[in-house]
């Protein structure tokens, strides 16, 4: 286990934006304005084609990080609207396929204790916005393992 996975998660720690996903894209831009630089100064095809590669990078590195959210997201939605479904039983399914992707993702962190009463809060409108749901967390289950 590392070291961050010793501390507690709650609201205020849980979001993950790794460190070298960011620096890589620091160095993908300052390259990339670099680059542009380069081709103004001296406009030539070959300039102007590291212009285009380098916009291809900074493309490749967004989507990237794009998909492995987009695929962590469906995970989410299957696996809470799983544990809704056994903690609420199959009468309630049409109440859990109302759910938004938003409210899934923040019920996530939850206990299954607390659950029933956050989806309860949810589908009532109570609690609508993510940090709404999270800020209502008393028994916070970390995700070590998220994207």
């Amino acid at each position: 286990m590392s070291d961050s996975q010793l501390r507690p998660q709650d609201f205020v720690t849980h979001r993950n934006i790794p460190r070298l996903f960011l620096a890589v894209g620091l160095v993908l831009v300052v390259e990339q304005l670099r680059r542009i630089w380069v081709v103004i100064a001296e406009p030539t095809w070959s300039a102007a084609w590291q212009v285009v590669f380098g916009l291809s990078l900074l493309a490749m590195w967004w989507m990237l990080r794009t998909w492995a959210l987009r695929l962590q997201d469906r995970l989410i939605r299957a696996e809470v609207r799983g544990r809704l479904d056994l903690l609420l039983g199959a009468k309630r399914r049409s109440d859990i396929a109302r759910l938004r992707l938003s409210h899934l993702i923040a019920m996530r962190f939850a206990g299954d204790q607390e659950l029933p009463g956050l989806f309860e809060a949810v589908i009532s409108g109570e609690l609508d916005t993510q940090d709404e749901i999270k800020q209502r967390i008393t028994d916070w289950q970390a995700d070590w393992l998220r994207v």
